[in-house]
């Protein structure tokens, strides 16, 4: 017989070469999904951000919970915005992106309110400590000096000014008194008037700023 009337072995029938490219055609799927990897995992409670959902936010919410929520949806709308980008759906991508930077923008504004507020704090604090008290001492040391005028006979008389107003802040400390606040307006106290005098015009030189510099 002749050769044309048996098959060619290097020839396929139609439906051998379709196998034969839906085979290659898979492979080449597979190495597409072999290059394109795993889609990252979205944060979640294993990653550290909690388990914060909208319903247990609120108007009176405590905003540090809120900025954590942020933070939250941040994370997870930048995980989606990476396989989004990964898969080339450039819709997904947009609005994705639009999502991820409302997420960001709502951060700023909560992290900006927290530190409002803690200058708040801060500000109340430093303006309670600074206030000046109203508070005067019976017990306060007297101003005299031994050899010198005792006008306060009850009082001991002291070796030197400096042992005196070394007295003296330790009265104030001990009821809670900042010297630095507090000296100017006590310290007249502990004098007779021609002592007081003397005083007066010496805490109001150019060079006396402070306790320290008295």
């Amino acid at each position: 017989m002749s050769n044309n009337s048996s098959p060619n072995n290097n020839q396929r029938s139609p439906i051998n070469q379709s196998s034969v490219n839906n085979n290659n055609q898979s492979q080449h799927a597979h190495a597409d999904d072999t290059m394109m990897g795993e889609a990252p995992r979205i944060p979640d409670v294993q990653e550290g951000l909690g388990n914060i959902n909208p319903e247990d936010l609120g108007p009176n919410s405590d905003p540090a919970l809120t900025a954590h929520y942020f933070q939250q949806q941040i994370a997870r709308s930048a995980n989606l915005l990476h396989v989004a980008t990964i898969r080339g759906n450039m819709e997904e991508v947009q609005n994705l992106v639009q999502e991820h930077e409302n997420w960001k923008h709502r951060l700023s504004v909560i992290e900006n309110l927290l530190q409002e507020q803690q200058q708040l704090r801060s500000s109340t604090k430093i303006e309670a400590s600074s206030s000046k008290s109203t508070l005067v001492l019976k017990d306060l040391p007297a101003f005299q000096l031994k050899g010198q005028h005792r006008h306060d006979k009850r009082q001991e008389s002291y070796d030197s000014a400096e042992t005196f107003l070394d007295d003296f802040k330790v009265h104030l400390s001990a009821h809670g008194l900042d010297v630095e606040q507090n000296w100017r307006r006590l310290i007249p106290l502990t004098c007779d008037a021609n002592r007081r005098a003397w005083l007066l015009t010496t805490m109001k030189k150019d060079g006396i700023t402070n306790w320290s510099t008295f």
